[in-house]
């Protein structure tokens, strides 16, 4: 559960500003995983969604994708595609984030500036970053 504030606001007569009386939260349902494919195939993504209905969210490491492909799922998803592999019909590396259709929160990717990381951020603040870690250390 990730808590939300709620600051009711109340206003200071002729000053004219408003500020937080108290403080109260509420709680959105908001379940994450990861999972590291070490090589994406359809059936193994169709796999994946089954087992994890009661996600909001899906990172997937080392997918191997390149661009334009993309997942087949009805599931929102956004892409950092690999680096393409000489002799070969894929990529290595690459990272996707699959967004369930009843993810509770609007989803949206921000700019990360390296090109090893997929930056989103969900509803208004929580912002999460799923790092390729090959080329970090």
């Amino acid at each position: 559960m990730v808590p939300v504030p709620s600051f009711p606001l109340v206003s200071h007569g002729s000053h004219g500003s408003s500020a937080p009386s108290s403080s109260s939260t509420s709680s959105i349902p908001l379940t994450i995983g990861l999972w590291n494919a070490n090589g994406l195939q359809e059936s193994t993504a169709e796999d994946l969604l089954r087992h994890c209905q009661s996600f909001s969210l899906v990172f997937i490491t080392e997918t191997w994708l390149l661009p334009p492909h993309r997942i087949r799922t009805s599931w929102t998803q956004f892409n950092l595609y690999g680096s393409p592999v000489i002799n070969s019909y894929r990529g290595s590396q690459g990272v996707s984030a699959l967004v369930s259709p009843r993810c509770p929160m609007a989803v949206v990717q921000f700019p990360v500036h390296t090109k090893y990381a997929l930056g989103l951020r969900l509803g208004r603040s929580l912002r999460l970053i799923c790092l390729r870690h090959d080329h970090l250390w």
